[in-house]
């Protein structure tokens, strides 16, 4: 993902840098987080690339930029506690390493260094919007967490699932760096609209990964090893009769997780159209952003911007 921040090269530096000072406080988070090189950095390269389409970046969006990456690393910390998490990006999870408790402290530790940075942009503005971003995605965790315990399949909960644990971060990271720019309230709104558009194709596209054997960036299979429902899953059984619908849904919430069991589902899945209609959704989503763009000025940033997305959706 790196070689796309052509453009903002200098202000990645700088965040890097920042991020390493923040995480370089304490021996066990910098042990952790320099293992952890396979971080794509899309939030905080978000948060810059729209502040340049919009108009310039400053050291606010400096400050924004870090923020939001220092939420995502909390939140991601959190998630592998609550699913017990091994692995993150071919690395052993902070939680695998050293336990839940030590595990919790630093993913607080991360959201507590979040609101210092927001803090220190002196706007009760942007710290609104960051405490409704939390709250949401604690929403969204708990409504995931209680539609796998009802093994609740409905496409709609889906959507709402995954806008509140994913898009709504991503959204936020393009209504931030508009705002860091100074463009009108009106602007604002639309980049994170589509911001939201983005975010939701950019959680398909994960949910779609999972359901590979290539699968690189992170535990592979996670999803179905631990019976979450996602998008492949919901499109498939869409395409099935209630016998068959019955039999995959049996196998997928009582399995027990070994590579026979795991490709019967993906097999499944794929047979069924799983994943061509997942993919078909995702590049709905996807194509409203893109049509966004299309509409705005061309340049270096419009450029990464839709270089980043279309990597993002490349899951065939």
């Amino acid at each position: 993902m790196k070689e796309i921040f052509t453009a903002i090269n200098e202000e990645m530096h700088v965040f890097e840098q920042q991020y390493l000072d923040i995480v370089n406080q304490n021996e066990l988070i910098s042990s952790y987080v320099n293992k952890d090189n396979g971080a794509k950095l899309v939030r905080p390269a978000i948060v810059f690339l729209t502040a340049g389409l919009c108009g310039t970046i400053t050291l606010q969006t400096q400050k924004l930029a870090l923020a939001v990456e220092l939420m995502h690393h909390s939140s991601l910390i959190h998630d592998d506690v609550i699913d017990n998490g091994q692995k993150r990006r071919n690395c052993n999870t902070i939680n695998a390493l050293h336990g839940n408790q030590l595990a919790v402290l630093i993913g607080d530790y991360f959201l507590s260094q979040t609101m210092k940075q927001i803090v220190a942009t002196d706007n009760i503005n942007i710290l609104t919007d960051i405490t409704q971003v939390a709250e949401t995605m604690v929403l969204g965790e708990l409504l995931q967490i209680q539609l796998n315990r009802a093994q609740s399949l409905s496409l709609e909960q889906y959507f709402e699932t995954i806008r509140k644990k994913t898009a709504v971060l991503l959204a936020t990271c393009f209504k931030l760096g508009a705002y860091s720019a100074g463009i009108s309230q009106q602007q604002i709104q639309q980049w994170y609209d589509m911001g939201i558009s983005f975010g939701l194709a950019f959680q398909m596209a994960d949910d779609i990964s999972d359901f590979s054997q290539k699968t690189s960036n992170k535990d592979a299979n996670k999803d179905i090893k631990e019976h979450k429902i996602t998008l492949p899953l919901i499109a498939a059984l869409t395409n099935m009769d209630t016998m068959q619908q019955q039999r995959l849904l049996n196998l997928y919430f009582h399995h027990k997780g070994t590579e026979e069991e795991i490709q019967q589902i993906i097999n499944q899945t794929i047979e069924n159209g799983g994943i061509e209609k997942a993919i078909h959704i995702m590049n709905q989503k996807a194509q409203v952003f893109d049509d966004f763009l299309q509409k705005i000025p061309q340049n270096a940033y419009s450029e990464a911007l839709r270089q980043m997305l279309n990597k993002i959706i490349s899951v065939k």
